[in-house]
């Protein structure tokens, strides 16, 4: 009876271990607002009204920001949970092309990689696969500029994308209601190194303005430490 006991005392030990493993292996920690990240060594201060969401440290998405108060277009009044809520996830990863090229890679309508496969996951503002119910045009840009990123040149480049939703007012309701709008979307890079940092952000474009100007708070508070002197993973496609 002791043995078997221990036995079972002793799986749950050794259960409790591995999922404790499991849950402290994310891409990094949050201190006072700072974000540092485990891998890469660089760290960015978190704005207030957002919260966080770590990925896992193995990933290339290392952290993923969604603005708790968001304010709900008019059209939206009656299907608040349809509106897009602004969010900005941060992806990192080695490429030989410059920032420019980078980006050019993604917006091309020709270049295919397993990068560009794994960013169209989650930069909404380049999918062209809308959500069940919605009909939405291609993103229409609207420029790109140069942008300061923890001290580096970097590229910012926006776009426009019109879409209509039915959308039903409850379940199994044979009306639907009809929302017109346009979702705003912006994606800031930077490279050290080999290294690239893309940054993608989503909102509706009533509040593009306002959202990415949050968001360009954010990325300048980018600040790349001893990131250069981490052990430099291999290089990937791209």
């Amino acid at each position: 009876m002791k043995s078997l006991v221990l036995l079972t005392l002793l799986v749950a030990f050794a259960f409790s271990t591995t999922q404790a493993g499991r849950v402290k292996d994310l891409s990094g920690a949050v201190e006072n607002n700072v974000f540092t990240d485990k891998k890469y060594n660089y760290s960015l201060t978190l704005n207030d009204g957002w919260k966080y969401t770590l990925q896992k440290n193995e990933e290339n998405f290392r952290i993923l920001l969604t603005q708790r108060n968001y304010d709900i277009p008019p059209s939206y009044i009656n299907a608040t949970d349809y509106t897009q809520i602004p969010r900005v996830v941060l992806w990192t990863d080695t490429t030989s092309l410059s920032v420019y090229a980078f980006l050019d890679s993604l917006v091309s309508e020709t270049w295919r990689s397993a990068q560009k496969k794994e960013l169209l996951m989650e930069f909404e503002i380049l999918n062209t696969v809308p959500a069940s119910g919605t009909k939405r045009e291609a993103a229409v840009p609207r420029g790109r500029k140069p942008v300061d990123i923890g001290g580096e040149q970097g590229l910012l480049w926006q776009a426009k994308s019109k879409y209509v939703k039915e959308i039903e007012a409850s379940a199994g309701a044979l009306a639907v209601t009809i929302v017109n709008g346009s979702y705003g979307g912006a994606i800031a890079a930077v490279k050290q190194g080999d290294r690239i940092f893309v940054f993608h952000l989503m909102t509706e474009w009533d509040f593009f303005e306002s959202i990415l100007g949050q968001a360009l708070k954010l990325i300048g508070t980018m600040n790349f430490g001893d990131a250069a002197k981490t052990e430099q993973p291999k290089e990937s496609e791209g």
